[in-house]
């Protein structure tokens, strides 16, 4: 498990700029390409006990749609929703940039 960081924490809770925005979707990339169906709710959770962030529903939500609109993550439009990454090369090399880049943010936030 990642240590959490109080800077996380800080600068991701309200998502007012362009970067505590990217902070949490590389983290919600993550938590989404372990595999299988996981609710909104569920990435909720993982983000508040594996980095400290808190954030409300209806952002969790509006960010998860704008992922899958740009990303290869995939959803079943049930209530309540579902998400998954999807499979094939160009989402493996997806994969592993976003766990590069999200690794990389919290080595920033560490040294902040």
């Amino acid at each position: 498990m990642r240590t959490q960081y109080n800077a996380a924490r800080t600068v991701c809770q309200r998502l007012k700029t362009p970067v505590a925005t990217l902070t949490v979707a590389l983290h919600m990339t993550v938590i989404l390409q372990r595999g299988g169906r996981v609710g909104t709710r569920q990435i909720m959770q993982e983000l508040e006990s594996e980095y400290g962030v808190t954030i409300q529903l209806r952002q969790a939500q509006r960010l998860l749609k704008s992922l899958t609109e740009t990303l290869p993550i995939r959803t079943d439009g049930g209530n309540p929703a579902g998400f998954w990454w999807e499979g094939g090369e160009y989402a493996q090399q997806l994969k592993r940039a976003a766990i590069a880049l999200d690794d990389a943010s919290l080595m920033m936030q560490e040294a902040a």
